[in-house]
């Protein structure tokens, strides 16, 4: 409550009191700009934090459904196919395919064999 004087002018300024806390148990005042979804109230400033907490607790298989379902098919399949060669790229080549290092000259004495 603000003291005024005896002409109604404030004694001591305003400030904005909260008016609720969010999923995180930071204030929410009259102007601040909130989303609401099944978990309660998120603050735009602890949106980040949220998404991040969110997709931390998705299985490898939630995940997968939630980004199919967000994206086109074709940003899908951009997606995962670049994160599939990423991985190829990071842990090799050879690997992956079940390669086997061979000389040239061997891979020509193999041919002649058949």
């Amino acid at each position: 409550m603000t003291i005024r004087d005896s002409l109604g002018v404030p004694q001591e300024p305003d400030y904005d009191e909260p008016i609720l806390k969010d999923v995180y148990g930071d204030d929410i005042y009259e102007n601040s700009t909130v989303y609401i979804n099944a978990d309660g109230i998120v603050l735009e400033e602890n949106l980040e934090r949220y998404s991040k907490e969110y997709v931390e607790e998705l299985t490898a298989g939630e995940a997968n459904e939630e980004i199919r379902e967000a994206m086109l098919s074709s940003e899908y399949s951009k997606v995962i196919k670049e994160a599939l060669l990423t991985w190829i790229e990071d842990n090799g080549y050879t690997d992956y395919f079940g390669l086997q290092p061979k000389r040239g000259e061997d891979v020509i004495e193999s041919r002649r064999n058949y």
